[in-house]
């Protein structure tokens, strides 16, 4: 599960930060596939984890790993499947795009922090139940393992966190696009605007958007 949603899908997310010589039709495939992967990784983990506890007699779903884990993996899921359907799929409307792109941003790295909770909630659980050796107080090998293991989970978050929130680690193609988006939203709302309201257009409008919509526009009634 470490690997899946915390590894794999920490470098997929910061896919489009990284100075990549990659076009943006690329990076779309790269980031839905790996992500696809990391999705695919994450169920069967789920799996693994209830065949476990069926195995060894062992309620399920009664801690708060359980209920963060299927969280994470029920949105994640969803998440996949709604960026596939908005944003590879060629008939996407781009108004569409420009909306959902925020919300789709957002999940993401709500995600990915479930992910990290989910990750280090589960190391904590399985130290404090399921150590057959020495208690964890004694700090046997297999808690410095673990507590090794939750303090890079906890540095790799971070790294992610902080490389999605730099400004200047961020693709300029992405930029482009999103501009692109916005435009093709703007204009698509006002394709909606009945013959002769250009007052309206102003009114919503200003500085060089206004120009562009408002010539836009005009090109589209003739």
């Amino acid at each position: 599960m470490v690997t899946s949603l915390v590894v794999l899908y920490g470098n997929t997310i910061v896919l489009y930060r990284v100075p990549l010589t990659w076009s943006r039709w690329w990076c779309k495939r790269a980031h839905a596939g790996l992500l696809f992967v990391a999705m695919v990784l994450s169920v069967l983990g789920v799996c693994a984890a209830f065949d476990f506890h069926t195995a060894n007699n062992i309620p399920h779903l009664y801690s708060l790993h359980s209920w963060t884990g299927i969280s994470t993996v029920a949105l994640f899921t969803l998440q996949w499947f709604v960026g596939l359907c908005a944003f590879l799929l060629p008939w996407t409307p781009l108004a569409f795009r420009a909306r959902l792109k925020p919300l789709h941003i957002w999940m993401g790295i709500a995600i990915f922090i479930l992910s990290l909770i989910t990750s280090l909630s589960g190391i904590n659980e399985k130290l404090l139940n399921g150590s057959n050796t020495k208690p964890y107080t004694a700090l046997p090998a297999e808690a410095l393992f673990a507590n090794s293991l939750g303090i890079a989970v906890v540095i790799f978050g971070l790294l992610v966190l902080k490389l999605l929130s730099s400004q200047k680690w961020k693709n300029p193609e992405s930029e482009i696009e999103t501009d692109r988006q916005k435009t093709g939203a703007k204009l698509f709302s006002l394709m909606k605007l009945p013959s002769g309201s250009l007052g309206h257009l102003e009114n919503r409008l200003f500085g060089e958007e206004k120009v562009n919509a408002t010539m836009s526009l005009v090109l589209c009634q003739q």
